[in-house]
């Protein structure tokens, strides 16, 4: 998110690693002439956790590669959620196998062959490539991931009024969603959450696209899957975007800015419209399995529709 003195302090796939901290832990443990096995978390993170998988092949392949050539023993490759099989898992068993080639460009493609058939294997990359480039603008910490609305941005419903002094809650469990969103700006000013959003948003749209393009004329059920999870993912960061620019708005709200608070409706209502049959598409969209809940579904996407209508007829 353009900042260089933020540590990335959990489990993320937007930075491929090796952290600091396994750097250490395995010479120190070559030292002692110890085993060494990776704790890693795909296919997704709390980065963004209620979606089939982070589609960043590329950073899957550096975290494989890197085991491959320090002769790991094995990973633990999940926590209590992200444990959906996709794309990410097929590809970080596949780049540990032997059939994989050695080097980045070739490895991918071999993948994009073998997992998405009859795609075109040079978009395919092109796309995964561009969806790592837009996590570089990503607000990744510590704050933001437990107190951010990501996870549920689809169902969240803002007013055009001031904002009550209810926490929005944890981020990975289901509780109250309330108003104050301060509690995702600890490393990151709100500004610059937004800023970094703006950035995002788009380059991930472009993603979207060449993956679209790659896999035309493939009908494999992976192919499918796999372009409505980045629509998905597209479609969270747009809301999530959307969701601080109500908050923004709000902090020191006033009927003067009811023009402004209508246009950022009326683009999360086009956006909500366009995403809740593909949400509906697939039942795993939307679960968190540590809260054991849907933060959003195509049911509670059409009662945020509805709710934001509501707001733009009543004014």
């Amino acid at each position: 998110c353009g900042r260089h003195d933020v540590p990335i302090d959990e489990y993320s796939i937007s930075y491929a690693g090796p952290s600091e901290q396994c750097r250490t832990s395995l010479a120190v443990a070559r030292e002692c002439q110890l085993r060494v096995a990776a704790k890693l978390q795909f296919g997704t993170t709390h980065e963004l956790a209620t979606v089939i998988n982070l589609p960043l092949i590329g950073n899957i392949f550096t975290k494989a590669n890197f085991m491959r050539r320090h002769n790991m023993v094995g990973f633990m490759g999940c926590w209590n959620f992200g444990n959906m099989l996709s794309a990410n898992t097929a590809a970080f068993n596949y780049f540990l196998s032997s059939e994989s080639p050695d080097d980045r460009e070739s490895a991918l493609q071999s993948f994009a062959k073998n997992y998405l058939p009859d795609c075109n294997p040079t978009l395919a990359v092109a796309a995964w490539e561009t969806f790592a480039a837009a996590m570089y603008n990503y607000p990744f910490s510590l704050p933001y991931l437990y107190a951010g609305p990501t996870n549920y941005s689809l169902a969240y419903i803002p007013r055009p009024a001031p904002l009550n002094a209810i926490p929005s809650g944890r981020a990975w469990l289901d509780d109250e969603r309330g108003d104050d969103l301060s509690g995702a700006c600890g490393y990151f000013s709100l500004d610059e959450i937004i800023a970094g959003l703006e950035r995002l948003v788009p380059i991930w749209r472009k993603g979207v696209e060449q993956f679209a393009e790659a896999v035309k004329n493939s009908n494999a059920a992976t192919a499918v899957a796999e372009l409505a999870n980045a629509q998905v993912c597209g479609a969270v960061f747009h809301s999530t975007l959307n969701t601080f620019k109500f908050y923004k708005l709000r902090l020191d709200w006033n009927h003067d800015k009811m023009a402004d608070y209508q246009a950022i409706a009326a683009d999360e209502i086009k956006l909500l419209r366009a995403i809740k049959p593909i949400v509906a598409s697939d039942k795993r969209f939307g679960y968190h399995s540590e809260a054991h809940c849907y933060m959003f579904n195509a049911d509670l996407i059409q009662k945020k529709i509805d709710a934001l209508e509501a707001q733009l007829l009543a004014q």
